[in-house]
């Protein structure tokens, strides 16, 4: 059994850095940026990596459904977050901002899933 309980802690705390950066009123655009692609980064680095032969057998393909919902999800955020900043610009940010805290508390649900998953 993977020791993963660290990893999702971290995973959880970027999400969460993330929405609270979305939540400033006065945010920095690039800032929220570079929070997008640490999420990305840290999924595709710690969790997207771990295969199917690495869990148990039985949980095999939930895990890989898992995987690929949140490999969606993590995608769409980044390419929300682009439309955000341009939605700064347009005046449109609120709609973009409960877009993306709708699909950040998402993406935390299913990381939660996944830690059961491993650890029930």
């Amino acid at each position: 059994m993977l020791s993963t309980t660290p990893v999702f802690r971290q995973f959880d705390r970027v999400i969460q850095s993330l929405q609270d950066y979305l939540e400033q009123e006065d945010v920095n655009t690039r800032q929220v940026f570079l929070q997008g692609e640490k999420l990305k980064n840290f999924f595709q680095q710690k969790l997207l990596c771990i295969t199917e032969d690495q869990v148990e057998e039985a949980i095999a393909y939930e895990w890989r459904s898992y995987q690929t919902e949140m490999n969606r999800l993590v995608k769409l955020i980044v390419t929300d977050l682009a439309f955000w900043q341009s939605a700064r610009r347009a005046g449109s940010q609120p709609k973009q901002t409960a877009r993306l805290q709708t699909n950040l508390k998402k993406l935390r649900e299913f990381t939660q899933a996944m830690h059961k998953l491993l650890n029930p």
